[in-house]
């Protein structure tokens, strides 16, 4: 837990996405700072949200970094780690582990690494290791798009690998679905092949 409270207004984002901003973390080079983006009120009917409020995806995400880890005694290299949460002057705030490549600099999401031409036999076993391990593992991920998925260096094993860093957690106050596995099976699937055609895409440009 991060009890300082951080300043975050004086600094760039060094990454984005539809729900969070992210921040380097001004005191350990190790981490980053992930925030809210300013959102509408939610809808009278969605419990989850209204119960929660703007901390509703940072509950998903810690949840299911719990549930993963009380399945699997430990935490899976596919999967960016949480360390904790922080005040800052943005609000709330989560911190997460910093991704890099072999020279220090911010790791590559998959996007990036297909619309800039290296996306080599290399990386593409890799990226089949990648979801062999996800598609056995017990994490409920609703989000699988390149823009998540990031290619990082590991430094105690001196190689590379493919961590998925958002898109986790149920989004329903009682996840039904989950709990019948014929549905989970379909339901990942269907992510995997949406990803399967993000990257055809992406790669046809």
């Amino acid at each position: 837990m991060q009890t300082e409270r951080l300043i975050l207004s004086h600094s760039e984002p060094v990454a984005s996405g539809s729900r969070h901003l992210i921040y380097q973390h001004p005191l350990d080079r190790n981490l980053l700072v992930k925030v809210h983006r300013p959102a509408a009120p939610p809808r009278w009917y969605k419990l989850h949200r209204r119960l929660y409020g703007p901390s509703i995806g940072f509950v998903r995400e810690i949840r299911e970094q719990l549930l993963v880890w009380s399945r699997c005694n430990r935490h899976p290299e596919f999967l960016n780690r949480i360390v904790g949460v922080c005040e800052t002057d943005a609000g709330a705030g989560m911190l997460i582990e910093r991704l890099e490549d072999e020279d220090g600099n911010l790791a590559k999401n998959l996007t990036a690494t297909i619309v800039g031409g290296h996306f080599d036999a290399e990386k593409k076993s890799a990226l089949a290791a990648f979801l062999d391990q996800l598609r056995t593992s017990p994490l409920y991920f609703d989000d699988l798009n390149a823009a998540n998925i990031v290619y990082a260096f590991d430094g105690k094993s001196r190689r590379y690998r493919f961590v998925l860093v958002d898109g986790i957690g149920h989004k329903v106050l009682i996840p039904i679905g989950r709990m019948i596995p014929v549905f989970e099976k379909r339901r990942r699937r269907a992510q995997l092949r949406m990803l399967d055609g993000e990257i055809i895409r992406l790669q046809n440009r």
